[in-house]
């Protein structure tokens, strides 16, 4: 499996969901990279290193399937509302519009 970066082995995060080995698999995979990862990965390995605890956070929620699916569905419905309101003569007659249209 080609992993994060272009690298391989060390970063087969995705497969592992339990906490325990992502954060195993995570340092790895930056140990790996801060010795021979290529130079523009290295420079961007900081949010890794300090974002650590909620990156591996997410593994925890892994098994249950988090999803964003809901909201890019509203964002969708939102767009196409906003392209159908196009010669509303104001804001709040847009905004009205989205809210009615939502069922909130």
């Amino acid at each position: 499996m080609l992993g994060i970066g272009g690298l391989e082995g060390e970063c087969d995060l995705v497969m592992s969901p339990p906490w325990a080995n992502a954060a195993q698999q995570l340092d790895a995979w930056m140990k790996h990279v801060q010795q021979e990862g290529p130079h523009a990965l290295r420079e961007a390995l900081s949010p890794f290193q300090n974002w650590r605890q909620e990156i591996l956070a997410f593994f925890q929620f892994l098994p249950i399937l988090v999803s964003n699916g809901f909201v890019e569905g509203k964002n969708n419905r939102t767009k196409a509302m906003m392209r159908q309101a196009y010669g509303y003569h104001n804001r709040y007659n847009l905004r009205m519009r989205i809210l009615f249209g939502a069922d909130i």
